[in-house]
């Protein structure tokens, strides 16, 4: 299956940003109720002032990690502040720092979710290490 395949590939990009970034605050794989393809979901505040750099990077681990056929997949790649309504939503009700969770038929800050993978999310910008 190639959701489970791509998750599982999230599952090592999430690993690689917090083992050479050291910090998150959210990374998920968000299919809105409205799109059939994933936007990629990520909250540092490593990458403040430094978006452009980051994502250069992203996009980088991306195409190394992923097919051709699961880049499809991709809507677009999200990075969010912290402080952002939609992170601090998921982060006061959702603690995932190992493992993952799944979210289905839910709405965050007026958007409907078809499903979400939840690989992190942490109130503060938690190192792997912690």
């Amino acid at each position: 299956m190639v959701e489970e395949t791509m998750v599982k590939k999230f599952i090592d990009l999430k690993d690689k940003i917090l083992e050479e970034k050291k910090s998150l605050n959210l990374f998920a794989l968000v299919q809105r109720e409205d799109r059939e393809n994933w936007d990629i979901v990520i909250s540092s505040s490593s990458f403040l002032n430094k978006e452009k750099e980051f994502l250069s990077y992203f996009v980088k681990l991306l195409q190394n990690a992923l097919t051709d056929k699961e880049l499809e997949n991709i809507s677009r790649v999200v990075l969010l502040k912290p402080d952002d309504p939609f992170v601090k939503n998921i982060n006061s009700s959702m603690n995932v720092t190992g493992g993952i969770m799944t979210v289905e038929n839910s709405s965050f800050n007026g958007m409907l979710i078809r499903k979400m993978y939840l690989l992190y999310s942490s109130r503060n910008s938690n190192t792997k290490n912690k």
